[in-house]
Parts: structure tokens; C-alpha cells; sequence
């Protein structure tokens, strides 16, 4: 993951986004660089624990970054399981795969899509788009 940062593109926010990865230093590095741009970080090192994290903070998280490949619970099946808890769920999906990878209509319900490595710039715009509701570019 690259981070470089040009503060005047960056917007950030308050809201509250589970990361889901099972690679432990992207979610040390996601949750840093967030942090820093003011949102409230709920962390998850596989789908497991993401689904536990969700329904321990359903009320309060507004998206989740999730990866695709993970131990004991893959990406596709926890997306599955947070739409029947909540079928609103804001997702961004980030995998190294590309995103033609993804046609699985449960995959297509996530609202945007980075392929990693990505820019944490790449990674804030899209976490604003989604959450003001601005849909994905088309």
C-alpha cells in the first residue's frame, strides 16, 4: 500500500468504518492513516471477526473495507451475511484481484471497489463517495 498524502484533497470524516483484513500490517496502516483523518476505526483480521465486529458495532459503523481472501471466512461470504443483517451496508471491496474478478451478483452489492496496493488518497475519496451517497463513477 502506498501512502502518500496531499492534504488538501484529503476531507475525512467522523464516521466509523471496520476495516477487514487479515494482513495485519494493512490494518495497522489503514487504521493509522484514518485515524489521522478523523474516523473512528473498528478492526477485524478475518471474516470471522468482522461479523462478530459488525454485530458488536452494527448501530454505529457506517462502512466497511473489506478484503477478499481471508482465513476462515472468505470476503464474499461476509458480505453475504452483512446484507441479510443489514441489506444497506456500505461496502468497499479491496483485493489484489481485478475487478472484472468480481461478477458474483452478492460481490456487485458492494458500493465501490480499490484494487490494492492503492493510494490512501485513492482509498479517502472513495470512502467519501460512498458515504455521501455520491454512488460509484461510471
Amino acid at each position: 500500500m502506498r501512502f502518500g498524502r496531499n492534504p488538501a484533497v484529503i476531507q475525512g470524516g467522523t464516521e466509523t468504518i471496520l476495516i477487514v483484513d487479515d494482513d495485519l500490517s494493512v490494518r495497522e496502516s489503514l487504521q493509522r492513516a484514518l485515524e489521522d483523518f478523523g474516523y473512528r476505526i473498528v478492526l477485524a483480521g478475518d471474516g470471522e471477526e468482522g461479523l462478530a465486529r459488525f454485530k458488536e458495532n452494527a448501530g454505529a459503523v457506517n462502512l466497511v473495507l473489506l478484503d477478499m481472501i481471508m482465513p476462515k471466512m472468505p470476503g464474499r461470504e461476509l458480505l453475504k451475511q452483512l446484507l441479510e443483517i443489514k441489506p444497506d451496508v456500505k461496502v468497499i471491496i479491496s483485493s489484489g484481484h481485478d475487478e472484472q474478478h468480481f461478477e458474483d451478483p452478492i460481490l456487485k452489492s458492494a458500493k465501490d471497489y480499490l484494487k490494492k496496493p492503492f493510494e490512501i488518497t485513492a482509498l479517502e475519496k472513495t470512502i467519501r463517495r460512498v458515504l455521501d451517497h455520491k454512488g460509484c463513477p461510471a
